[in-house]
C-alpha cells in the first residue's frame, strides 16, 4: 500500500495479525485502519489500545466484544459495519495459554470490531499463528533488493516524483535501506521539487545527503564509545568532502536526541523494542542499544549544553568552523565526566 492509497471500510477484516520486522509499513497500515474506522462521531470512544505484556485474554475479548459507541443509533435492518478498533501492541508477549483461550473468538470474530495484534517478530515459527486463520495474517518482512526498490518506486509515484532508478538507489542507500527513512527523504524531495520534475543526483546530495545519516550515526557512536581519535578522523573526512558544518551539527543533535529518547525508554521498562521504538530507530538497532547502554540520564544535560554552545559558535561567525566541531567531539568523548559539570 502506497502513501496515496486509502483503505475502504468495506474491505477491512474483523481480525488482523500484523507480523514482521518492518515496523514502519506495519504502523502505516494500522494508520490506514484508524483513518477508515475512526472517522465518524465518537471515534475516540471506539478505539482501545492494549499492551501485550499488560493485557490478558479476558481483557482483550471484553474490549473486542464491547459495543461501539453510537451503535444503537444505527438501523438494525442490516448488520453494522466495523466501527470499533482494538489494538494489542507487542502481542508477542502474550503467553500461549491466552492465545488458546482466544482461539474460539478467532473463528467467529465480532463483526463490528476490528481486533489487531501487532506482533514484532517474524511470522515464520510464531507458535500462536496457528490459532489465527492465514486470511487474517498480514506479514511485513524487511524489504530487500528488488522488492525494496519496487516499493520505493511506488512511493515516489504516489508523490508524483520522477526519479530514475539509479537516483532512487542513491536515496535508498542514504536512508540505510529503511522504508521509514526512505519515505522521509521522499517527503523532503516532494516539498522541494515541482510535480513531475526529474529528481537528480545533485538533488539527492543537496537535500538528502548521500550516506550522511549513517556517517553521523557512526560519528556519534565513536564519541559515545570514547574512540576520540577515530571520531576526529571521521569528522575531518566529512568536512573535507564538503559537508556544511551546521548540517553536520544538526544531524549530531538529531542522533543525540534519539539517544536521549532511548535512555528515557530504557529507564521506564528496559524493553529493547520499546527503546528503539521510542527513538524511531529501526536500523543498526544493536549498535544503537550498545550506545544507549553507555549513557545515563545524568549525562544528557551536559551533552546538550555542549551541542548548544557549538551551535551558537557556528552561527556566531567564528572564523574557523573546524575547531568548533573538533572541540565538540573531544568534549563529548569525555562523556562520563559530563554529569559532574
Amino acid at each position: 500500500m502506497t502513501s496515496s492509497a486509502k483503505l475502504k471500510l468495506s474491505a477491512i477484516k474483523p481480525l488482523y495479525g500484523l507480523t514482521g520486522e518492518d515496523v514502519y509499513r506495519k504502523l502505516r497500515f494500522l494508520g490506514e485502519l484508524k483513518a477508515a474506522i475512526l472517522s465518524g462521531e465518537g471515534s475516540t470512544l471506539n478505539y482501545e489500545y492494549l499492551l501485550g505484556d499488560e493485557a490478558s485474554a479476558p481483557i482483550i475479548l471484553d474490549a473486542a466484544r464491547t459495543a461501539a459507541w453510537g451503535l444503537f443509533s444505527i438501523s438494525t435492518e442490516k448488520a453494522p459495519s466495523i466501527s470499533r478498533l482494538v489494538v494489542v501492541d507487542q502481542a508477542e508477549n502474550l503467553p500461549l495459554p491466552d492465545w488458546k483461550i482466544m482461539k474460539e473468538y478467532f473463528s467467529y470474530p465480532e463483526p463490528g470490531t476490528c481486533l489487531v495484534f501487532l506482533v514484532n517478530r517474524k511470522n515464520k515459527g510464531w507458535a500462536p499463528g496457528k490459532f489465527i486463520s492465514k486470511k487474517y495474517i498480514q506479514d511485513f518482512p524487511p524489504l530487500k533488493a528488488k522488492r525494496l526498490i519496487n516499493w520505493a518506486r511506488a512511493e515516489s509515484r504516489g508523490k508524483n516524483l520522477s526519479i530514475p532508478d539509479d537516483v532512487l538507489r542513491e536515496i535508498i542507500t542514504a536512508a540505510g535501506e529503511d522504508p521509514g527513512s526512505i519515505a522521509g527523504e521522499l517527503e523532503k524531495l516532494y516539498l522541494h521539487k515541482k510535480p513531475g520534475e526529474d529528481v537528480t543526483s545533485d538533488d539527492v546530495r543537496e537535500i538528502v545527503g548521500t550516506g550522511q545519516r549513517e556517517k553521523i550515526f557512526d560519528l556519534a557512536g565513536l564519541i559515545v564509545m570514547k574512540k576520540t581519535d577515530v571520531a576526529l578522523g571521521l569528522l575531518r573526512k566529512l568536512l573535507d568532502e564538503g559537508e556544511p558544518p551546521l548540517k553536520i551539527l544538526a544531524l549530531m543533535i538529531r542522533v543525540f536526541r534519539q539517544l536521549w529518547l532511548g535512555i528515557d525508554a530504557r529507564e521506564k521498562n528496559g524493553d529493547e523494542y520499546a527503546v528503539c521504538r521510542a527513538a524511531g530507530v529501526w536500523s543498526y538497532k544493536t549498535d544503537f542499544l550498545n550506545q544507549v547502554d553507555r549513557l545515563s540520564p545524568a549525562d544528557i544535560p551536559g551533552i546538550y549544553r555542549r551541542l548548544v554552545d557549538a551551535d551558537v559558535a557556528l552561527k556566531g561567525g567564528e572564523k574557523s568552523n573546524s575547531p568548533v566541531l573538533e572541540r565538540l567531539v573531544v568534549d563529548l568523548s569525555s562523556i562520563g565526566e559530563i554529569s559532574a559539570f
